[in-house]
């Protein structure tokens, strides 16, 4: 009687319904599998693919049992079932068992019909015609990837993310009862609307699989105990910009599963340190931050703004920005590789004329003579334009150019000096793929967000003696104000025109950390600078990451030349070299900056600090606290009676009008 159907269904039915093609939902893992994000199809369902191998086999042993107990000894169609299902409903007048076998119920969902006999026999020819071209265990794999659990949860991977947030490799006897009821009313039985249909349905197969001999009778009461999912759990979303731009690069591909080099336990605690710091931050005002493994360019973690549903969904570390001055050590690598200055080099700080071009510091304050070390660690401009004026923009853009980082000019505008000071565009990511290449000995690499991605090989940015020497610097950079800084880490700051901009990007010996904070719209901020908002965060990244509180130090090369200034070859002592005319800007020898001076050790004939300056143009003129000082005479060397404990800021003003200050406290 069955072949007789089947032989009519194949004539009425045509070609079997096609089973390639299907649109699968998308996962984004992180480098261990563990999911970052999902997408659902282009249809808006939950749709996974099937491997039997990551089944819990009890699983397909308990389907088996209760929808198709002869599925691997029928070719489509179990004869003997129909021959059953007939007898009972001309014996009882009602259709007491159906006749439908996996095979035959995934024709159904692969191609929706009425439920009608000509429609049956239709189905049952489709039925044998697909066992001819596909294997049991692919047909078994297709239905548990199609079968509906309610709603738009296809397959038994969604029911088991959605019901019981865990993928299907161990199941409990109740979650296999469940997931074995549900596709027979997956509407009415949907746990989270119907959650006691859910149970009589999760019942009735319990009874089965005892009736069949495939449970005890313990097992049965104990999983009746389980309680049923009543809520759909919440789809993982971290890493969102990150997740979303590699979702829609693999698009092409409809891949079901992509993984990223993301690792999901350091980006959730990233998200958490950023959430709270979005909250201390104006309106307006977000940031963006990445985290990288220095062995290969693994990004570890990706922030792209401090909250993508309630902040941006923009990913703004892809967001051309100026860079304020976190290109300068770039500019000083140039500098130690053609030989021009060493960390020790004396350079001279104060107000200059660069044909046209009159930059100025940050804090409008000019040192005088520093060492080119001081001048990097305190984000100097003049010493950074002097030198990039020698070495030349288009040598900066250059070395830029190894790793692929390409700034972004102003319309029509060539390369010029104020490429030193962020005058030209870069992301945060190029930043980082930068910055990385100095503890990895000067060579940079690619940074990898995909897992198994090809990596290019690494390109030579700078030599491994100006990355010792930047190392060394960078080492000693001082940390945000009331705070203390971590043994591994060295960072750079910056600060673009009308703080619209901070930075801060570091590496310790196993990682390099990139931070932007700044306003989405581009606008004016608040006054904050590098040092102050993003080099906290910064810190508090590398806090989440091993090995920050450990001292540690780059191998150093050859060719490193390890003496104090006064013991430099003599074209190393002063950059540019000294001319026997020039008059160098006023520089306050004592006391010096940061200084705690005791009005119990002070001199004790005269009760008086000395101050003392060395350069610029006699007659000095000196403030203390804005008040000026009667001075006679063109000496070096004047007194100061400090008239009580507290605060105190001295300036010196030479001729020329060319000013140095220190601040300092007296205490009793």
């Amino acid at each position: 009687l069955s072949l007789l159907m089947a032989a009519v269904g194949w004539w009425w039915s045509g070609s079997p319904p096609q089973y390639t093609g299907i649109d699968y939902a998308q996962r984004v893992d992180d480098y261990r599998g563990v999911p970052l994000r999902l997408f659902t199809t282009d249809h808006g369902a939950w749709r996974f693919p099937v491997d039997l191998q990551a089944l819990d086999p009890r699983l397909l042993e308990a389907l088996l049992r209760i929808e198709d107990s002869r599925f691997y000894h029928h070719h489509g169609v179990d004869p003997l079932a129909v021959i059953r299902a007939v007898w009972q409903l001309l014996t009882q007048g009602r259709v007491v068992s159906g006749a439908s076998t996996i095979t035959m119920q995934l024709i159904r969902l692969l191609r929706p019909q009425p439920r009608t006999v000509a429609n049956k026999m239709a189905e049952m020819a489709a039925a044998l015609q697909l066992e001819r071209q596909l294997p049991k265990e692919e047909i078994l794999a297709l239905y548990l990837t199609l079968t509906p659990y309610g709603g738009n949860l296809q397959g038994v991977v969604a029911a088991c993310r959605f019901y019981f947030g865990k993928d299907p490799q161990r199941l409990t006897l109740s979650e296999i009862a469940l997931l074995i009821a549900l596709p027979q009313a997956p509407e009415r039985r949907r746990p989270d609307r119907h959650p006691q249909q859910a149970e009589v349905g999760r019942r009735q197969v319990l009874q089965r699989l005892l009736e069949v001999g495939e449970i005890s009778g313990e097992e049965y009461h104990l999983a009746l105990k389980q309680p049923i999912p009543t809520e759909r759990r919440p789809t993982p979303a971290l890493a969102a910009q990150l997740t979303q731009r590699l979702q829609r690069e693999a698009d092409n591909g409809r891949k079901s599963a992509l993984r990223s080099t993301i690792d999901s336990d350091l980006q959730l605690q990233a998200e958490q340190v950023a959430a709270f710091y979005q909250s201390t931050l104006p309106q307006g005002t977000t940031l963006a931050a990445l985290v990288v493994a220095n062995e290969d360019g693994a990004l570890r973690a990706h922030l792209g703004s401090g909250g993508y549903w309630q902040v941006s969904q923009l990913d703004l570390t892809r967001a051309i920005r100026s860079p304020g001055s976190t290109l300068k050590p770039f500019i000083y690598a140039l500098g130690f590789e053609q030989g021009l200055i060493h960390p020790q080099t004396r350079v001279v700080d104060r107000p200059q004329s660069y044909q046209g071009y009159t930059p100025q510091n940050f804090d409008k304050r000019y040192r005088g003579e520093v060492t080119v070390a001081r001048a990097l660690q305190q984000s100097l401009n003049i010493p950074a334009i002097t030198l990039l004026q020698e070495v030349g923009p288009a040598a900066l853009l250059g070395l830029l150019r190894r790793t692929g980082v390409e700034l972004k000019l102003p319309t029509g505008d060539l390369p010029g000096l104020a490429l030193g000071l962020g005058g030209a565009g870069v992301t945060l990511e190029q930043l980082a793929t930068l910055y990385l290449a100095i503890p990895r000995n000067g060579i940079s690499i690619p940074i990898k967000s995909s897992f198994g991605a090809v990596g290019e090989e690494g390109v030579r940015l700078i030599s491994p003696r100006a990355a010792w020497y930047l190392d060394r610097i960078l080492a000693d950079t001082p940390p945000p104000p009331g705070q203390t800084g971590l043994a591994a880490v060295r960072f750079k700051t910056g600060t673009s025109y009308g703080f619209r901009d901070t930075w801060a990007v570091g590496y310790s010996r196993d990682y390099t950390v990139a931070v932007w904070v700044g306003r989405v719209n581009g606008g004016y901020g608040e006054g904050e600078t590098g040092l102050s908002r993003a080099a906290p965060l910064l810190l508090r990244l590398f806090e989440l990451l091993p090995g920050s509180e450990q001292r540690w130090s780059l191998p150093q090369p050859d060719g490193v030349i390890s003496v104090e200034d006064r013991a430099l070859p003599l074209a190393l002592q002063h950059f540019p070299p000294r001319s026997g005319t020039e008059i160098l800007p006023p520089e306050i020898g004592y006391p010096k900056e940061g200084s705690q001076l005791s009005m119990t050790k002070l001199d004790s004939t005269s009760g008086a600090v000395l101050l003392r300056v060395r350069n610029g143009t006699p007659p000095y003129a000196w403030l203390v606290n804005g008040e000026k000082l009667v001075v006679s005479g063109d000496t070096a060397v004047t007194p100061w009676y400090p008239d009580g404990v507290g605060a105190a800021a001295i300036t010196v003003i030479d001729r020329q009008g060319v000013r140095d200050k220190v601040s300092l406290w007296v205490g009793p």
